[in-house]
């Protein structure tokens, strides 16, 4: 569930995978949305569920 349920500021939003089926979802997930947001958006990832090395590389 992680921070499914966590209280969030009026126009926040979470994004969050579901379960084992999107492992290393989040650091990619976490650029696309910074790379998306409007200059007065902010995007933070908290992650440590120990996938980040399963993330693919860019190149």
């Amino acid at each position: 569930m992680g921070m499914a349920f966590a209280k969030l500021p009026s126009g926040a939003t979470l994004e969050n995978q579901t379960l084992w089926g999107s492992i290393g979802w989040a650091t990619p997930a976490a650029v696309g949305a910074a790379v998306a947001a409007q200059d007065a958006q902010r995007v933070i990832l908290i992650t440590g569920e120990g996938t980040t090395p399963s993330t693919p590389p860019s190149g």
